[in-house]
């Protein structure tokens, strides 16, 4: 592979930077609040601030500096940010807070259920991931950083 043309790329450059940002700032917030450092949280989905959100705007205003404005390009990138804003925000936080009412029915049922199934049930399926979408404010403050990043980066 040539990493000289992969880094050379400035749009993929500020979406990664901005992505990592927004990973290394979601595990300081967990290690304040916690006192313990949790890795997993450099990988997870959900918290604050968004990485999608801050990803999908830093690659849009990235795209809008170098091609302009009129571009079908830039039209194309911020209609890309503008899918990613939503998704966080409404999709993927039904789907986290329908993994969390579904948690809490086979927890209830696996404490009322007197011949076992429901635990087997429970075994098999797991506890579903719950973190998975954002509060419209930890969308706005990733989308604040993904577009201070691409600015900044100019």
């Amino acid at each position: 592979m040539n990493w000289q043309l992969l880094i050379s790329n400035r749009i993929i450059n500020v979406g990664f930077i901005s992505w990592m940002l927004s990973q290394l700032i979601k595990t300081g917030i967990f290690l304040l609040q916690n006192k313990k450092i949790n890795l997993k949280r450099l990988s997870e989905s959900g918290g604050m601030p968004s990485a999608h959100s801050a990803l999908g705007c830093s690659v849009a205003i990235a795209t809008v500096q170098e091609v302009g404005f009129a571009s079908p390009i830039a039209a194309l990138a911020l209609s890309f940010a503008a899918v990613v804003l939503y998704d966080a925000m409404g999709v993927r936080r039904a789907a986290g807070e329908q993994a969390k009412a579904i948690n809490q029915i086979t927890e209830y049922l696996g404490e009322t259920d007197k011949t076992g199934k429901m635990a087997e049930i429970k075994e098999s399926i797991g506890t579903l991931e719950v973190s998975l979408g954002h509060t419209p404010f930890e969308v706005l403050c990733g989308a604040l950083l993904g577009i201070c990043v691409a600015l900044l980066s100019a």
